[in-house]
């Protein structure tokens, strides 16, 4: 990923590259907007389409478990939702993805909303933001262990991952204690805790 977003900062053209979860082509916003559009074809995963906002990715991506007991049903859901995030990671750090037989990540729309949010946080918000794709790899560990929800950190109106929302709310949500805001941003479900999740290294290792 961070080879690709070189490519791409340097040449500034429409390329398609691939994931670990299928292709994804990147191509510039008709704006100023530094960090490169983020697309996929249907073609590639069997006519589905996904959306291109977090909030319309994470549900295609943490699909709801269905189950007859509320208890049950939110157990399941969140033991589903670390392994996703564990697959996630996994691609993240390795470029590959699991054996067929332990791969979570399955179906064409999971698949192509994988693709696209690896792609979104790793090549388009760096350049937005320096150390966002450091602050999503740590809200999937968060989500791995269990503590934070696919939605809490991607899909509410104030997720713990900033950047879903705007780079503007993430500058905000990380610089809350150091500036006087007239008018504070709300702080997310699950936020305080994030940064125990975030990495000792800098934003280019793991």
């Amino acid at each position: 990923m961070e080879g690709e977003q070189q490519e791409f900062t340097k040449s500034r053209k429409t390329r398609t590259t691939t994931t670990p979860f299928g292709p994804v082509t990147l191509s510039k916003f008709p704006t100023r907007d530094k960090g490169p559009k983020i697309t996929t074809k249907k073609g590639d995963y069997e006519g589905q389409s996904v959306g291109h906002k977090y909030r319309e990715l994470t549900p295609q991506l943490f699909p709801p478990v269905q189950s007859a007991k509320k208890s049950l049903r939110q157990k399941r859901q969140r033991e589903s939702d670390s392994e996703i995030a564990n697959e996630l990671l996994t691609a993240i750090e390795t470029d590959l993805r699991p054996p067929r037989k332990k791969r979570k990540i399955g179906g064409a729309a999971q698949r192509n909303a994988a693709a696209k949010m690896l792609a979104i946080s790793h090549v388009s918000e760096p350049l937005r933001m320096p150390g966002s794709g450091k602050a999503f790899r740590g809200a999937l560990r968060a989500i791995k262990a269990k503590t934070l929800s696919p939605h809490d950190a991607f899909a509410s109106d104030t997720p713990a991952f900033g950047m879903a929302l705007t780079p503007n709310f993430q500058r905000r949500l990380v610089n809350r204690k150091l500036t006087q805001f007239r008018k504070p941003p709300t702080e997310p479900e699950g936020f305080p805790d994030l940064s125990g999740y975030l990495s000792d290294s800098s934003d280019e290792k793991y």
